[in-house]
């Protein structure tokens, strides 16, 4: 049987992808698959055994695409906030992009029946953002990071505006004005969740410290102490 190469087996991937994230029979026919990328039926069945394996492995390779530009790293002496802002950039185009909603609705459709899709979604995009804000903080502004309700909040804004709500029917595509809008906002509230790590490290080493001993009474000498007893002044 002849090989895919990497171009047929790309394209076959993402036919896949798209097939199976759009409304209809779940998991799509593989005559429909093999229509679509250009391939044939044979082909495909002897490659990777059946459709349902083809759809894992084309989800898994979306989701690796999708998370690709945020490995970006800011420049040397870049600004925590241009840093900031520039990550948001990329990341909102993630969200608002067709392959994440084409994502977000299987997930949605299918989460249930197919928990390994909820996993995936989780750890190659959601994690991967947040995880990718935390790098992106802590090189341009070293001995900094960001809470973590942050960086779940970070995410949150961005998919609830750019994406879900564009899985239902007769919703308006956002404009370049709104997503920038957007974009600077999640940017702003993001920065509000740094801090120095340094200045937490001090005030835990303050903590932990113990306290100094408190000093005691005076020694009262010994002839004023015999008066005392005596009850002359």
């Amino acid at each position: 049987m002849e090989e895919l190469g990497i171009r047929r087996t790309s394209r076959l991937l993402r036919e896949a992808f798209r097939l199976c994230s759009q409304p209809g029979p779940h998991p799509p026919p593989v005559d429909a698959v093999a229509k679509a990328s250009g391939s044939s039926a044979a082909l495909i069945l002897y490659w990777y055994g059946d459709v349902e394996t083809l759809f894992r492995l084309a989800v898994v390779d979306r989701a690796a695409a999708l998370a690709a530009p945020l490995a970006w790293s800011p420049p040397p002496g870049t600004p925590l906030g241009e840093a900031v802002l520039c990550y948001t950039g990329i990341s909102a185009a993630l969200f608002a992009s067709e392959d994440y909603r084409r994502l977000a609705y299987l997930v949605m459709r299918d989460g249930v029946s197919s928990p390994w899709l909820v996993r995936q979604h989780e750890r190659n995009i959601v994690e991967a953002v947040e995880a990718g804000l935390g790098r992106v903080v802590a090189q341009a502004r070293p001995r900094s990071a960001i809470l973590s309700s942050g960086t779940r909040a970070f995410v949150k804004r961005l998919q609830g505006e750019l994406a879900l709500p564009m899985l239902l029917p007769r919703q308006k595509q956002p404009t370049r004005r709104e997503i920038r809008a957007l974009v600077e906002t999640v940017c702003d509230r993001a920065l509000n969740s740094v801090y120095s790590t340094a200045a937490v490290a001090r005030a835990l080493e303050q903590i932990s410290r113990p306290p100094l001993a408190q000093p005691g009474p005076r020694p009262v000498p010994q002839a004023q102490a015999a008066l005392v007893q005596e009850g002359r002044p």
